[in-house]
């Protein structure tokens, strides 16, 4: 490119970045016509130059910025390259070359026949010498230089303070950004559950609806008002990190149902002395499920969550907390939080292995929940386990559980075969909440266990289906585990002394001391919405019924032995889901009751219990 070519470009380039962005689609309106730099600005819109913005105008109001600039600049690169023009007037065309050799002659043709092709082209001459330089002279483009820089000198000033100064709120922005990452204000979290319907178990016995228990009128018909029942149950809470190392959450929690009741079995008193002499037996006390009556608003969690730097990976808990191991056959207090210390360290010093361990108090008094605790009843539990990407095992401890409870388990987890999943939970109890040994004098029984197994049978796009299998020896049932569950009862007919307490299966898996379940649940999506039906086959393993609610009613088998379920979840809102269920138990008629082979469950005439509920579900 010619030195005259590249004072053009120069100029172009220094009138890209001086002029003003025009304001509107004719450079005119913004330039008076008889301003100068009219022809330039209007060569710079006719090259496609300056093009304005996607509104149409050019807005020329304000100085152009440094990124205005750049793309003028390809813009011109662009036009250099396509546009001839753009180069300068071409100079004349040089003296023609030598001709060159003449081609061979083509064949003759026939005698007053058309002339034959011609041949080759021969090669072409010389170029010509150069054409004259353009008219554009250096003096003149430095000249029309400094008339911009003197015209725009204002608006470059003022550019320049502007650039200064977005630079040093970016500056800011980005040390206010960093601020708030790392002092973020609380988050508040919960959730708001409501659900109505009704609920029923119905027997006629001599022609009249009774109560087998109190002798009250029994609920005759599933839309009888007796059968009526409303739970609200509400968390709300507070999250939040305080520093880099240290977050605390705080939790509330209420309902407007009572605690549901359950089962724990009692080794009967014998003489310590002459234990012979006695006949050991369990009786049946019956325990709340936990401490918090209806309409109670109480202190869900309250902790304070470290990230403890002494050890790589490795958390410390401290405060009201829940904890659960696996699948939780041995340790799960879902049924209400405990205080205490919670360490947990994950891929010790890169070895893959998993520690987690508990020491606190039984309940939020130290003790004293249940007549069996004693002041200051603590609790200590351990887990150890080693992972890998697709399994993992662990190995779990009740060092010191309710009373003087203690056992150890396992549990194994693996992805297989395109994602399915299984997971099993092994627990065994060595000593009793009373703090005897199994397999003892005392306590002649071989020392009681559960297993709780999951596996993911098949998975589809849109649906699932999934196996499920428990069993629990009768004397099985550690305090915290997922033997005693969280789970509240749909109205006050709802005792497990018959069926099986209906939130104790269809929102827990379920798992009862001296019963073996199978089963297993099958999920799809239809008509946008989450469906799930779930079955189960329930089956006792001893008369033991000690830890269950039928204690008194001491059936031959399990009263109500086939629990089926279809329960349907839409998202109607954002967080917010609407919920229908409807289940059912069916009697086992040929099991009897007190022991008296001639009175059975269908000769007493129970029928199948039931229930229909409708709820919505709002999380925030």
């Amino acid at each position: 490119m010619s030195k005259t070519l590249l004072a053009v470009c120069l100029t172009l380039a220094l009138a890209a970045i001086t002029l003003p962005a025009l304001a509107a689609s004719n450079p005119a309106e913004t330039v008076p016509f008889d301003h100068w730099a009219y022809d330039a600005v209007q060569k710079l819109v006719d090259r496609g130059i300056i093009i304005g913005y996607p509104d149409g105008t050019f807005r020329g109001n304000r100085a152009m910025t440094r990124y205005e600039f750049a793309m003028a600049i390809s813009r011109m690169l662009d036009a250099l390259a396509r546009d001839p023009n753009m180069r300068g007037p071409q100079g004349p065309a040089g003296p023609a070359g030598p001709a060159g050799p003449a081609g061979p002659a083509g064949p003759a043709g026939a005698a007053g026949g058309a002339a034959g092709p011609a041949g080759p082209q021969g090669p072409a001459g010389p170029a010509g010498p150069a054409g004259p330089a353009g008219t554009v002279k250096p003096e003149e483009v430095q000249a029309i230089c400094q008339k911009l820089l003197d015209e725009f000198k204002n608006e470059l000033k003022d550019l320049k303070s502007d650039v200064n100064y977005l630079q040093e709120d970016v500056l800011f922005l980005g040390d206010r950004v960093t601020a708030l990452e790392q002092q973020s204000g609380p988050k508040v979290t919960g959730w708001v559950n409501y659900r109505m319907g009704f609920a029923s178990s119905l027997y006629d016995m001599d022609g009249g609806d009774f109560d087998l228990y109190s002798g009250d009128p029994y609920m005759p018909e599933l839309t009888d008002h007796r059968n009526d029942f409303d739970n609200m149950t509400a968390k709300v809470g507070a999250m939040g990190k305080i520093t880099d190392d240290l977050s605390a959450r705080v939790v509330l929690k209420v309902r407007d149902s009572d605690p549901a009741p359950v089962a724990l079995g009692v080794f009967s008193s014998v003489d310590a002395v002459a234990p012979d002499q006695y006949t050991p037996y369990y009786y049946s006390e019956v325990i709340d499920v936990d401490t918090h009556w209806g309409e109670e608003l109480w202190l869900d969690e309250a902790l304070l969550d470290f990230n403890f730097s002494a050890l790589s990976n490795s958390r410390v808990v401290l405060g009201r907390q829940f904890q659960s191991y696996g699948l939780g056959a041995l340790v799960n207090n879902a049924r209400q939080s405990q205080q205490g210390l919670r360490l947990a360290w994950s891929n010790i010093l890169k070895t893959n292995l998993d520690f987690e361990g508990f020491v606190g108090g039984s309940d939020y008094d130290f003790g004293d929940s249940c007549w069996l605790q004693n002041e200051g009843d603590g609790y200590i539990s351990a887990r150890l386990g080693y992972a890998q990407p697709s399994w993992s095992v662990a190995g779990n401890w009740l060092v010191d559980g309710v009373g003087s409870e203690r056992g150890w388990g396992l549990d194994a987890w693996a992805r297989f075969w395109g994602g399915r999943e299984l997971q099993v939970s092994f627990g065994r109890l060595t000593q009793s909440i009373q703090g005897i040994e199994y397999d003892s004098p005392l306590q002649p029984h071989s020392e009681p266990i559960g297993i709780m197994g999951m596996v993911d049978v098949w998975k589809g796009n849109n649906w699932a289906l999934q196996g499920y299998y428990s069993q629990a020896d009768a004397e099985y049932n550690p305090w915290y585990s997922s033997v005693n569950p969280y789970f509240e009862a749909y109205n006050r007919f709802d005792t497990g002394l018959g069926w099986v307490q209906w939130g104790r299966w269809l929102d827990n898996p379920l798992v009862i001391p001296n019963v073996r379940a199978i089963g297993g649940s099958l999920g799809f999506q239809l008509l946008n919405a989450d469906w799930k039906v779930c079955y189960y086959n329930l089956d006792n393993m001893s008369d033991n019924w000690a830890n269950t609610m039928w204690y008194e009613l001491q059936p031959s088998g399990v009263p109500y032995n086939q629990l089926w379920a279809l329960r349907m979840k839409k998202e109607i809102a954002n967080g917010v889901s609407l919920n229908l269920t409807y289940a059912q138990q069916v009697v086992d008629e040929d099991v009897y009751v007190f022991g008296n082979p001639s009175w059975t469950m269908g000769s007493a005439d129970f029928d199948n219990a039931q229930l229909l509920m409708a709820g919505v579900a709002v999380g925030f």
